[in-house]
C-alpha cells in the first residue's frame, strides 16, 4: 500500500480535532500522573493490569477515555489518506463517519464478548477481558499520538511510510502480547483449550480478517 498525496488543506481540518483531543490528554495526564505509561504497562504486564482493573470495574459503564480513544485512532486512520468514505471534499464529515465506523466495530465486539461469558458461564473471566481489551484500545490510542502528528504535518513519503511501519508493528506486537495473556489466564481459570480456541478464531482473529478485507485491499 502507498500514502495517497495529500493536500495540506487537507490536514489543517484534520489537526482541529487532533488538538482537540491532545488538550484532553495532556489534562488527564495531569490528574493522573504516569497515566500513558500506566496504560500502555497494563497491556504489556498482566500483574500490573490485576493491580490496576479492580478500581475499572467501580467505574462507570461509560467510559470516557474509551470513547476518546476511538476517536483518536479514527483519525489516525483517517490520515493514512487511504480510505475515502464519503468525500475528499468534506474531510470533517468523512472523520466522522470513519468514527461511527470503528466505534460501531468495537461496541459489536463488546456485546459480543459479553455474550460469550454468558454462553460459556465464565462472566468474571470475560469481564476482566474486557477491562484488558479496553486498555489496549487505550494505548493504541496513546502510542498513535505521534505518529498522528507526523501522518498530519509531514508530507515526505519516506518518513510517512517509516513512521506507519513502525506504529503498525507495534501495535501487533501489543496484540501478541495480549492474545498471550489471555491464552494463559484462560488456561489458569481452568477454561477448556477447545472454548479458548473458539473464543480467539470468532473474536480476536476473524475480526482482524475482516478489517483486513475491508480496508487492506485499499
Amino acid at each position: 500500500m502507498q500514502l495517497l498525496e495529500r493536500e495540506i488543506s487537507d490536514s489543517i481540518w484534520l489537526l482541529m480535532p487532533f488538538f482537540m483531543l491532545l488538550i484532553f490528554y495532556a489534562f488527564q495526564n495531569k490528574t493522573k500522573p504516569k497515566f500513558y505509561t500506566s496504560t500502555i504497562k497494563g497491556v504489556l504486564d498482566f500483574q500490573h493490569f490485576r493491580l490496576t482493573y479492580k478500581n475499572e470495574e467501580n467505574k462507570s459503564k461509560i467510559d470516557v477515555l474509551v470513547i476518546v480513544s476511538l476517536l483518536l485512532i479514527s483519525l489516525y486512520i483517517k490520515s493514512l489518506g487511504f480510505f475515502i468514505v464519503y468525500s475528499e471534499q468534506q474531510i470533517l464529515l468523512d472523520y466522522l463517519i470513519f468514527v461511527l465506523l470503528i466505534s460501531a466495530y468495537f461496541f459489536t465486539k463488546t456485546l459480543l464478548i459479553r455474550l460469550t461469558g454468558y454462553l460459556f458461564d465464565f462472566k468474571y473471566l470475560i469481564n476482566v477481558y474486557l477491562i484488558y481489551y479496553k486498555y489496549y484500545i487505550k494505548a493504541i490510542a496513546l502510542i498513535a499520538i505521534p505518529f498522528l502528528a507526523i501522518n498530519l504535518i509531514s508530507d515526505k513519503v519516506e518518513l510517512l511510510s517509516t513512521a506507519n511501519f513502525i506504529f503498525l508493528t507495534t501495535v501487533f506486537l501489543l496484540l501478541i502480547f495480549r492474545l498471550f495473556h489471555i491464552v494463559t489466564k484462560g488456561v489458569e481459570n481452568k477454561v477448556s483449550y477447545l472454548n479458548i480456541f473458539l473464543y480467539l478464531c470468532t473474536l480476536e482473529i476473524s475480526p482482524l480478517v475482516f478489517l483486513y478485507y475491508i480496508f487492506g485491499e485499499n
